[in-house]
């Protein structure tokens, strides 16, 4: 690349896949903290009752191999650093007897998955071997793309654009006809009297 060592791209493409690295470190980590401590999100983003919960079903796959009574509620509550938690429940003479919670964290998509389900347990129509908590799940999508878009951000940010700002300015240079690492004129000498280097019409 013209007005571009060899040296400053690998040390960009370095600096490009430490970021990244350090993006997939940080997202995973602070994703999972949230999901594990099982903060209760505050900020309201959906709430709704009767046939309009029951048309969005169930967040997630019930554990009876017999279909649940429809949700009568629904609620979507987000937090910081994108953790967003969705319940849905059902009702009957004002006691929950069947939910469904699922909370998702990550920015700009989520990491890890939590889905805990809630049933009458003393029922002997709602029996079943299956957990109640059904552990830690991580969404590949959000492994993978996070560390891209964020990585990616910080390295356009913190190594892209002060780069291009010195090859714009030493193409200006070239122009001038001043050597490109220094800006001293260009003489006859094939070394730049002022910082010594070979002076050539590529930096390579």
């Amino acid at each position: 690349m013209k007005h571009t060592r060899a040296k400053e791209v690998r040390l960009a493409i370095g600096a490009l896949a430490v970021l990244i690295l350090f993006a997939a470190s940080a997202s995973v980590r602070v994703a999972v903290m949230l999901t594990v401590a099982r903060l209760t999100p505050t900020r309201t983003v959906l709430n709704l009752k009767g046939s309009e919960a029951a048309a969005r079903g169930w967040p997630a796959r019930t554990p009876h191999a017999h279909a649940w009574p429809e949700p009568t509620a629904w609620a979507v509550r987000s937090a910081w650093a994108g953790h967003r938690r969705s319940k849905g429940w059902a009702q009957t003479w004002g006691y929950d007897t069947h939910s469904v919670q699922v909370d998702l964290s990550g920015w700009p998509l989520p990491v890890p998955r939590n889905v805990r389900v809630w049933w009458a347990w003393d029922d002997p129509a709602w029996v079943t071997t299956a957990q109640s908590d059904r552990g830690l799940g991580l969404a590949w999508s959000g492994v993978v793309v996070n560390p891209l878009l964020v990585g990616g951000g910080l390295w356009v940010g913190l190594v892209s654009l002060p780069v291009g700002a010195v090859i714009v300015r030493r193409a200006v240079w070239a122009r001038r006809g001043l050597w490109v690492c220094c800006a001293y004129p260009v003489g006859a000498s094939r070394l730049c009297t002022e910082c010594g280097r070979a002076v050539v019409a590529r930096v390579g």
